[in-house]
């Protein structure tokens, strides 16, 4: 009789061990593979992710090599790059379909934001100064649809 709760809590015991790996494999797949990538960029005007390699090998931490994002709104473009980024996320979130960064650390960043102007505005000394935006268009005119 003595047998059977400690083979079920074995089973439990092995069943969670198991799921644990399978999770960390699930997000590593997501990670190093173009899966996140997809998933994020559906909009690529709004935000735009790219990286040259990843991986998550550790629950609720993200390595990726050669991260760059760039984003828009109806007044500003932004755009980052860093070299190597050990990103650490809060799993918890991530079950609510939330993503919460806890802690970012970085080498070698780079950041630019510049406003969309009109035309008018743009005159060459000015234009001299606005920073280039890779997969913007030069100048960053304002958007005319309405949000």
């Amino acid at each position: 009789m003595a047998r059977t709760p400690i083979r079920w809590l074995a089973t439990a015991l092995t069943a969670a061990v198991l799921l644990g790996i399978a999770a960390c494999v699930a997000v590593h797949v997501v990670v190093s593979t173009r899966t996140l990538r997809n998933w994020v960029n559906t909009s690529p005007e709004d935000l735009h992710l790219d990286y040259e390699s990843g991986s998550a090998w550790v629950p609720g931490i993200i390595r990726i090599r050669g991260l760059t994002m760039r984003g828009s709104d109806r007044n500003v473009q932004w755009y980052f790059r860093m070299e190597d980024a050990a990103i650490s996320v809060s799993l918890f979130d991530l079950i609510h379909k939330e993503f919460h960064a806890t802690s970012v650390r970085g080498s070698k960043l780079v950041f630019r934001l510049r406003e969309r102007e009109t035309k008018a505005t743009f005159i060459a000394e000015h234009r001299s100064r606005v920073p280039e935006i890779p997969g913007f268009p030069d100048p960053p005119l304002p958007v005319t649809t309405p949000e």
